[in-house]
Formats: C-alpha cells, structure tokens, sequence
C-alpha cells in the first residue's frame, strides 16, 4: 500500500531529526574527547540555524496542546558547560558543579523531546534555555540551575524512576540523587531549593503516574517513536 503524502513527509521529518540528532552527537563526542572548539562552534551553530523553528515529527502532535512537548527543537549558541570545579559536595545545598549522565545513541533528539515534554506538562519554564538544560544531562561541569515549577512530588517522583527505578540516567561517582537534584533545580520561586528531606520523604501523586510514565519513556532507548507517539496520544 502506499504511503500518502502526509506519511511520506512525515518519514522524511523523522529521518531528518535522527540525522540532526546524531550530527549534534558527534560534534559533542569530538569535543569532549579532543577539546576541539571548533567542533563545539559547528555544534552551536547548528542549533542557532534552528532556533525557535518548530519541527511537526507527528500528526499527533499538531494542534492538540501538546505540540511543544513533541517535537519543538532550539537551543542557545552562546550557552556551554561551564567548569567550576569538581568535587563531592560536603552538604546539602552546596552548588553541585557535576551533571547528571545519560549516553543513549541518540541522546541529543531524546534530551530535546524530554524538554519539550517537561514544558508542555507545565513543569519547566517554556523560556527555559535548551541548553542549559542539556548541559544538566551531559556529565560534564555545570553550574546553571533549572526552574522546577512543578512540585517537589513530581520532581521527586521522575527522578526515581529515570535514576533507581528505569537507571536510565546516573549519577556521578560519589554523589547521590537528593542532593544531585536539589542541587540543580530551583523551585518556582527561583531562588529556593526543594531540601533533600522534602525530596526524598514525598510520595509520587497517583494523578501524575501517568504522566511521569510517558516523559520517562521518552529516554528509553528502547521506546520507539511510534510507541511515543502512542503514549502522547493516551494523554489526551
């Protein structure tokens, strides 16, 4: 049977977004591992082509309020992790220079679409720098917090699963989770930690399971975009 037309441009759209994806991959990896700035230049500059210019990946996600969580994609060129020294913490509250890490193959295309989902949940600012917020899962320095406008039950209760539950993403060596993520959010007041005893003593709301379910599924390697495309649509 053959495709229609909306098919094939949505083939080619898809197509599209694993190649940028892996592009930006390949440029990061060149720079982590040579210290190339040049490639880190072409990297940016490639996310400045594509600043604030929607890409519609899926039907499911036009004109149905969750566009912005499908498939938006822009970034800030100037924006990069920033070192400022490493080290474990010696307590809570103490700025966290160590990200958080996650290696999936296409982890670029998935970071961009975590992003985007956490925006159209409402619980990330929708001006939140992509880049900062990439930096945050790079396992490289950073020092640039997010603002969490969800609640600290939520935030706690994605954690868990990407960490403990699903270990998609890890922690750098001698850090642990509570105090990783109270050091890399600030609440919607932005300029206040959640507390790691708030974090680690909440309880995931039974009306967000779902929700969390769909934007944790997003970094599973092993989630295919037809299968997200599916969970997006159970949220409607």
């Amino acid at each position: 049977m053959a495709l229609s037309a909306i098919g094939i441009i949505e083939q080619q759209a898809i197509a599209f977004l694993d190649n940028f994806a892996s592009s930006l991959d390949a440029l990061q990896q060149l720079y982590e591992q040579t210290g190339d700035k040049q490639a880190l230049e072409c990297r940016n500059r490639m996310l400045a082509r594509y600043q604030n210019k929607p890409f519609a990946g899926s039907p499911a996600s036009a004109n149905n309020g969750m566009s912005e969580g499908w498939a938006v994609m822009h970034g800030n060129p100037e924006s990069k992790p920033r070192a400022t020294g490493g080290g474990r913490p010696k307590k809570a509250g103490t700025p966290i220079s160590r990200a958080f890490v996650y290696n999936a193959q296409d982890k670029s295309m998935r970071l961009s679409m975590f992003y985007n989902a956490l925006k159209a949940f409402g619980w990330i600012d929708y001006d939140t720098d992509l880049q900062v917020f990439l930096d945050l899962f790079s396992g490289c320095d950073t020092s640039r917090r997010v603002i969490w406008k969800g609640s600290a039950k939520v935030l706690a209760g994605l954690f868990k699963q990407l960490v403990n539950e699903r270990k998609l993403i890890s922690l750098p060596k001698g850090y642990s989770l509570w105090v990783m993520v109270n050091g890399h959010f600030w609440n919607k007041e932005r300029n206040k930690e959640f507390g790691t005893d708030s974090l680690r003593n909440t309880h995931t709301p039974e009306n967000d399971e779902q929700a969390i379910a769909y934007v944790v599924s997003i970094l599973d390697p092993g989630c295919t975009l037809e299968e997200l495309r599916e969970k997006l649509l159970s949220q409607r």
